[in-house]
């Protein structure tokens, strides 16, 4: 991938990457120092609606990889790009993860056919990064 991460930028390539996708999926890119995408690996249950995921597994791909940073990717094929409560706490989570791993989670981004939706560019990914870091946590 030679894809620099830039959110506004990443949004086009959001829409072009996942308008055509009829199941929900969940990828996972990692960033490297530089902001561009060195890998991505996909989650996926075959579903219209949700997505598995194993936190063990966004774990391992996290560390072993050696990212500095992390872009959540996710679809919602049939639905609105408004961020559900399962949303929301995969981002708390993965914020956690990040947080423990010195990675920087850099947004999350919700496809839909009615938009993009951005944690970061939204001010929530600001303020979970504030209350789920590992600094916030210990204070």
């Amino acid at each position: 991938y030679e894809i620099p991460f830039e959110t506004n930028e990443f949004i086009s390539f959001v829409k072009a990457t996942y308008k055509d996708l009829a199941v929900e999926v969940l990828d996972v890119y990692l960033l490297d120092g530089a902001r561009y995408v060195e890998q991505k690996r996909r989650f996926s249950a075959q579903s219209i609606a949700s997505v598995q995921v194993v936190p063990e597994g966004i774990t391992s791909f996290i560390l072993s990889e050696g990212a500095s940073g992390v872009v959540l990717v996710h679809n919602h094929p049939f639905g609105s790009a408004i961020p559900s409560d399962s949303d929301n706490l995969l981002t708390k989570n993965c914020q956690v993860l990040c947080s423990l791993n010195n990675r920087l989670l850099c947004d999350h981004l919700i496809y839909a056919p009615d938009g993009v939706y951005s944690y970061y560019l939204g001010g929530d990914l600001p303020r979970m990064s504030r209350k789920y870091s590992i600094d916030g946590i210990l204070r």
